[in-house]
Protein backbone atom coordinates (compact mmCIF):
# COMPACT_ATOMS: atom_id res chain seq x y z
CA UNK A 1 0.00 0.00 0.00
CA UNK A 2 2.74 2.58 0.76
CA UNK A 3 4.39 1.76 -2.80
CA UNK A 4 1.27 3.05 -4.15
CA UNK A 5 0.86 6.25 -2.35
CA UNK A 6 4.86 6.46 -3.34
CA UNK A 7 3.51 6.05 -6.85
CA UNK A 8 0.62 8.33 -6.59
CA UNK A 9 2.35 10.70 -4.64
CA UNK A 10 5.12 11.05 -7.27
CA UNK A 11 2.38 11.08 -10.45
CA UNK A 12 0.58 13.94 -8.74
CA UNK A 13 4.30 15.55 -8.70
CA UNK A 14 4.95 14.95 -12.31
CA UNK A 15 1.46 16.36 -13.34
CA UNK A 16 1.65 19.23 -11.09
CA UNK A 17 4.91 19.87 -12.43
CA UNK A 18 3.87 19.46 -16.58
CA UNK A 19 1.06 22.02 -15.45
CA UNK A 20 3.41 24.54 -14.08
CA UNK A 21 6.25 24.45 -17.10
CA UNK A 22 3.36 24.68 -19.59
CA UNK A 23 1.98 27.72 -17.87
CA UNK A 24 5.98 29.14 -18.13
CA UNK A 25 5.55 28.08 -21.35
CA UNK A 26 2.77 29.67 -22.33
CA UNK A 27 3.63 33.12 -19.98
CA UNK A 28 6.75 33.53 -22.42
CA UNK A 29 4.85 32.91 -25.89
CA UNK A 30 2.11 35.39 -24.96
CA UNK A 31 5.18 37.91 -23.85
CA UNK A 32 6.98 37.52 -27.10
CA UNK A 33 3.96 37.40 -28.90
CA UNK A 34 2.83 40.84 -27.78
CA UNK A 35 6.67 42.55 -28.58
CA UNK A 36 6.10 41.01 -31.58
CA UNK A 37 2.68 42.73 -31.91
CA UNK A 38 4.28 45.76 -31.10
CA UNK A 39 6.60 45.16 -33.69
CA UNK A 40 4.81 44.61 -36.39
CA UNK A 41 5.10 41.29 -37.08
CA UNK A 42 1.85 39.72 -35.61
CA UNK A 43 -0.83 42.00 -37.16
CA UNK A 44 -3.91 41.32 -34.81
CA UNK A 45 -4.64 41.07 -30.93
CA UNK A 46 -7.55 39.76 -28.81
CA UNK A 47 -8.41 43.45 -28.83
CA UNK A 48 -8.98 43.45 -32.87
CA UNK A 49 -11.41 40.46 -31.84
CA UNK A 50 -13.11 42.12 -29.29
CA UNK A 51 -13.64 45.22 -31.72
CA UNK A 52 -14.26 43.01 -34.37
CA UNK A 53 -17.74 41.12 -32.42
CA UNK A 54 -18.67 44.45 -30.67
CA UNK A 55 -19.42 46.32 -34.44
CA UNK A 56 -20.51 42.81 -35.64
CA UNK A 57 -23.27 42.68 -32.96
CA UNK A 58 -23.81 46.28 -32.72
CA UNK A 59 -23.73 47.00 -36.49
CA UNK A 60 -21.23 49.89 -36.17
CA UNK A 61 -18.51 50.26 -38.45
CA UNK A 62 -14.88 50.18 -37.98
CA UNK A 63 -12.69 53.37 -36.78
CA UNK A 64 -9.87 53.87 -39.12
CA UNK A 65 -7.06 55.73 -38.08
CA UNK A 66 -7.02 57.67 -41.29
CA UNK A 67 -10.66 59.23 -40.58
CA UNK A 68 -9.67 60.86 -37.41
CA UNK A 69 -8.69 64.43 -37.54
CA UNK A 70 -4.62 64.41 -38.05
CA UNK A 71 -4.17 65.68 -34.50
CA UNK A 72 -5.85 62.60 -33.24
CA UNK A 73 -4.64 59.93 -35.54
CA UNK A 74 -1.30 59.48 -34.20
CA UNK A 75 -2.04 59.17 -30.45
CA UNK A 76 -4.82 56.87 -31.22
CA UNK A 77 -2.43 54.42 -33.47
CA UNK A 78 -0.33 54.54 -30.28
CA UNK A 79 -3.24 53.90 -27.58
CA UNK A 80 -4.73 51.01 -29.91
CA UNK A 81 -1.09 49.56 -29.99
CA UNK A 82 0.25 49.92 -26.65
CA UNK A 83 -3.76 48.11 -25.21
CA UNK A 84 -3.68 45.45 -28.63
CA UNK A 85 -0.21 44.55 -27.57
CA UNK A 86 -1.11 44.79 -23.88
CA UNK A 87 -4.16 42.40 -24.41
CA UNK A 88 -1.64 39.57 -25.02
CA UNK A 89 -0.15 39.81 -21.93
CA UNK A 90 -3.90 39.88 -20.16
CA UNK A 91 -4.83 36.43 -21.72
CA UNK A 92 -2.37 35.29 -18.98
CA UNK A 93 -4.35 36.12 -16.64
CA UNK A 94 -7.22 33.46 -17.33
CA UNK A 95 -4.69 30.98 -17.89
CA UNK A 96 -2.56 31.33 -14.69
CA UNK A 97 -6.42 30.92 -12.92
CA UNK A 98 -6.71 27.82 -14.66
CA UNK A 99 -4.01 26.35 -14.09
CA UNK A 100 -3.67 27.27 -10.27
CA UNK A 101 -7.46 25.73 -9.51
CA UNK A 102 -6.12 22.26 -11.70
CA UNK A 103 -2.79 22.20 -9.59
CA UNK A 104 -4.68 22.68 -6.21
CA UNK A 105 -7.55 19.83 -7.69
CA UNK A 106 -4.70 17.56 -8.19
CA UNK A 107 -2.77 18.43 -5.25
CA UNK A 108 -5.60 17.99 -2.83
CA UNK A 109 -6.98 14.40 -4.96
CA UNK A 110 -9.89 15.47 -5.70
CA UNK A 111 -12.75 18.67 -6.14
CA UNK A 112 -14.41 18.57 -3.35
CA UNK A 113 -10.70 18.59 -1.46
CA UNK A 114 -10.07 21.09 -3.29
CA UNK A 115 -12.85 23.27 -2.30
CA UNK A 116 -12.73 22.49 1.26
CA UNK A 117 -9.20 23.42 1.62
CA UNK A 118 -10.14 26.73 0.20
CA UNK A 119 -12.74 26.64 2.96
CA UNK A 120 -10.64 26.18 5.13
CA UNK A 121 -8.01 28.99 4.30
CA UNK A 122 -10.89 31.79 3.72
CA UNK A 123 -12.36 30.42 7.11
CA UNK A 124 -8.28 30.71 9.10
CA UNK A 125 -7.38 33.87 6.68
CA UNK A 126 -11.04 35.63 8.35
CA UNK A 127 -10.10 34.73 12.18
CA UNK A 128 -8.05 37.38 14.09
CA UNK A 129 -4.99 35.33 15.43
CA UNK A 130 -3.42 36.72 18.88
CA UNK A 131 -0.47 37.95 19.02
CA UNK A 132 -0.23 38.47 23.09
CA UNK A 133 -1.16 41.60 25.30
CA UNK A 134 -0.33 45.04 24.83
CA UNK A 135 3.22 45.90 26.48
CA UNK A 136 3.74 49.44 25.46
CA UNK A 137 3.09 52.04 22.24
CA UNK A 138 5.42 54.62 21.07
CA UNK A 139 4.81 57.42 18.38
CA UNK A 140 7.48 56.59 15.49
CA UNK A 141 6.65 59.46 13.11
CA UNK A 142 3.92 62.16 12.99
CA UNK A 143 3.81 65.50 12.18
CA UNK A 144 1.93 68.89 10.34
CA UNK A 145 3.50 67.21 6.97
CA UNK A 146 4.28 63.22 7.48
CA UNK A 147 0.95 60.42 8.46
CA UNK A 148 1.16 59.29 12.03
CA UNK A 149 3.15 55.94 12.94
CA UNK A 150 3.31 54.43 15.98
CA UNK A 151 5.01 51.55 17.44
CA UNK A 152 3.06 48.50 19.41
CA UNK A 153 5.10 46.59 21.15
CA UNK A 154 3.18 43.19 22.55
CA UNK A 155 4.29 40.33 24.14
CA UNK A 156 5.12 38.63 20.72
CA UNK A 157 6.77 41.29 18.84
CA UNK A 158 6.75 44.95 17.41
CA UNK A 159 4.37 46.08 14.88
CA UNK A 160 4.75 50.12 13.09
CA UNK A 161 1.19 50.77 12.47
CA UNK A 162 -0.68 53.81 10.58
CA UNK A 163 -1.98 56.49 12.71
CA UNK A 164 -1.67 57.42 16.00
CA UNK A 165 -2.80 54.79 18.26
CA UNK A 166 -4.86 56.13 21.68
CA UNK A 167 -7.54 54.54 23.66
CA UNK A 168 -5.77 51.47 24.78
CA UNK A 169 -4.71 50.24 27.66
CA UNK A 170 -1.74 48.10 28.62
CA UNK A 171 -2.64 44.54 29.03
CA UNK A 172 -5.40 44.37 26.62
CA UNK A 173 -5.42 41.55 24.28
CA UNK A 174 -4.07 41.90 20.51
CA UNK A 175 -4.87 40.16 17.87
CA UNK A 176 -3.82 39.87 13.51
CA UNK A 177 -6.46 39.91 10.90
CA UNK A 178 -4.71 39.78 7.62
CA UNK A 179 -3.06 43.35 7.12
CA UNK A 180 -4.71 44.85 10.39
CA UNK A 181 -3.97 45.15 14.24
CA UNK A 182 -6.80 44.98 16.60
CA UNK A 183 -6.51 46.44 20.13
CA UNK A 184 -8.89 45.17 23.11
CA UNK A 185 -12.02 43.38 22.98
CA UNK A 186 -15.75 43.50 21.85
CA UNK A 187 -16.98 47.20 21.59
CA UNK A 188 -13.66 48.59 22.70
CA UNK A 189 -11.61 46.90 19.59
CA UNK A 190 -9.56 49.36 17.72
CA UNK A 191 -8.65 48.13 13.81
CA UNK A 192 -5.04 49.71 12.78
CA UNK A 193 -3.10 48.88 9.70
CA UNK A 194 -0.23 46.85 9.72
CA UNK A 195 2.94 48.78 7.45
CA UNK A 196 5.76 46.76 8.85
Amino acid sequence: MEKENGLDEAARASTVEAWVFWLLVSRWALAVTAVLYWLGVVGFSPLDLIEWVGRALYGTSETAAEDLPKYIAGPYAFIHGLFGGASWLFLFLPLRAFVRYRVGVIEAGSEEAYRQRIREEAERASTPQPVGVLVSISIAKGGALSSSETLVETADGFFRVSGLVDTVKKGEPVFVLGNSLLIGEGDRQRRYTVIS
